[in-house]
């Protein structure tokens, strides 16, 4: 739980480079090597750095198959949880995963601001991009931290015993998905 302003003018997640190479690799058709995502990735093995893609321009290019895999396997099968991952192909999920030693805590990772906006901030970019991408409206997420006037208003909910006991200006907030395994049942 977290004060402060670290909730505020963020940038939609349209803005995301790795949002924009799939949206321009699935949705306008372009090529890999046209998104900024490839460019920023191949510049920097270029300059012999190390990257998420490796650091060879093979590297590279099996790293772009393996995301282009990704989307078509998402959108085949549907979204699986990575726990549902793990039973089916366990050494792949943990080799691919990297942002979490354990994937059952490697679910796309967001932080909750204090009006309920969900933030993304840690894990699954490659995933969360997939999912926008494919118009995929829910994906399972692991929660990293909330604000501290959401979590009065999620502490609020969990107190109530009825929702008639919870104070007017937050019901709006009922049925929001961070909500559901505290909020008062409704008759």
């Amino acid at each position: 739980m977290y004060d402060g302003n670290w909730d505020q003018d963020l940038d939609e997640i349209s803005h995301n480079t790795v949002y924009k190479a799939f949206d321009k690799r699935f949705n306008d058709g372009k090529d890999w090597e046209e998104t900024e995502y490839y460019r920023k990735l191949r510049a920097k093995i270029v300059d012999g750095k190390s990257t998420r893609a490796g650091h060879s321009q093979s590297e590279l290019q099996q790293y772009f198959g393996d995301l282009e895999t990704l989307y078509e396997n998402i959108v085949d099968n549907g979204y699986q949880t990575q726990s549902e991952l793990e039973e089916t192909a366990p050494k792949r999920t943990r080799v691919k995963n990297m942002d979490a030693p354990i994937p059952s805590m490697n679910e796309i990772g967001v932080c909750i601001g204090r009006d309920g906006t969900l933030i993304h901030r840690y894990r699954g970019a490659h995933r969360l991009a997939v999912a926008k991408t494919a118009g995929i409206d829910a994906v399972p997420v692991q929660v990293l931290s909330r604000h501290k006037q959401w979590q009065c208003i999620r502490d609020t909910f969990r107190d109530a015993r009825t929702l008639d006991d919870v104070d007017q200006e937050y019901r709006s907030h009922y049925g929001h998905p961070d909500l559901e395994d505290v909020a008062p049942e409704t008759d």
